[in-house]
């Protein structure tokens, strides 16, 4: 039987061994895995320029909305003043005085052998500009929230600390800073100091005054008593002006005055020759009750 040798056995061999080199296997796995990741970051950098150009085309659209959102709400804040002031100016177009009014109740209360000589009235606003009434530090109780490694703890419903605040009032108000203040004031809360081993917290409240116009009106009236017994009917004619519905409503609040001025001895009108000639000059000074006007 014949003995076949191949002498290129050992070629083959090594031929065979370089095809499957792992190394050039990688090298091409890793060549082709890198084509790939450029090709990724590329439609990649595409998608980011394209969310680029479109988040600045939005920052753009959100600009002019903040422009336009700014300008509405100027506007509301104008509306809203114009609006305050249009109440207030209502408030005061219905709630002012008519001369006329007042000469029609003064007419009502006429007395005979009563002349009156002059009606002087005298209608004036004293602003007030806003000014602290009273400032106080105020401890109030609030319940702490469980500690957050508590998870299995709810939260605690809490009220605000304004509503806190709030609850404390009427003692306060009850001072006699706020009996004899007669001016709307508004208030303002600010926390200073928590205590949390006391589970308190202090808020500073300030009570300012609100700006306003003070309404001050004032009616003066001249006049001569002719009756008899001299100055007896002055009398009459001030009972009856007290006894108005029309005054009564004016002299209520702070401020209102009524005074009655006259001279002990009748003098003599010198127009007149006969004794009904002989009369008691006298002045009625009345203030109405104050009122305070603000736009609030």
């Amino acid at each position: 039987m014949p003995i076949r040798i191949n002498l290129l056995a050992e070629q083959i061999a090594a031929e065979e061994m370089r095809r499957k080199d792992p190394i050039k296997r990688a090298l091409i796995i890793g060549a082709a895995l890198t084509v790939l990741m450029l090709i990724w970051i590329g439609l990649a950098q595409l998608k980011v320029n394209s969310a680029r150009a479109e988040m600045s085309d939005l920052e753009y659209q959100i600009s002019k909305l903040e422009d336009r959102y700014k300008a509405v709400r100027l506007n509301e804040a104008a509306m809203a003043e114009a609006n305050r002031r249009i109440v207030s100016l209502e408030r005061y177009s219905t709630n002012r005085i008519f001369w006329g009014t007042l000469l029609d109740a003064v007419q009502n209360v006429a007395v005979p052998r009563i002349r009156l000589t002059e009606i002087r009235g005298d209608y004036k606003y004293v602003v007030t500009e806003p000014g602290l009434i009273f400032s106080t530090n105020v401890p109030v109780a609030y319940v702490p929230q469980p500690a957050g490694w508590k998870f299995w703890a709810s939260p605690v419903p809490s009220p605000s600390l304004e509503s806190l605040i709030l609850k404390e009032f009427k003692t306060l108000t009850n001072a006699r800073q706020f009996r004899t203040n007669f001016y709307a004031f508004t208030n303002k809360i600010t926390p200073t100091l928590t205590n949390e081993i006391d589970k308190t917290i202090t808020a500073k409240v300030d009570f300012t005054t609100l700006p306003s116009a003070i309404e001050q009106i004032s009616l003066e009236l001249r006049g001569r008593d002719y009756a008899t017994p001299y100055g007896s009917a002055v009398d009459e004619f001030a009972n009856r002006i007290n006894a108005s519905e029309y005054f009564k409503q004016k002299l209520k609040g702070r401020g209102s005055a009524f005074a009655v001025e006259r001279p002990p001895q009748p003098q003599r009108d010198l127009s007149e020759s006969s004794d009904s000639s002989l009369f008691v000059p006298f002045t009625i000074q009345i203030k109405f009750g104050e009122r305070i006007l603000t736009n609030e």
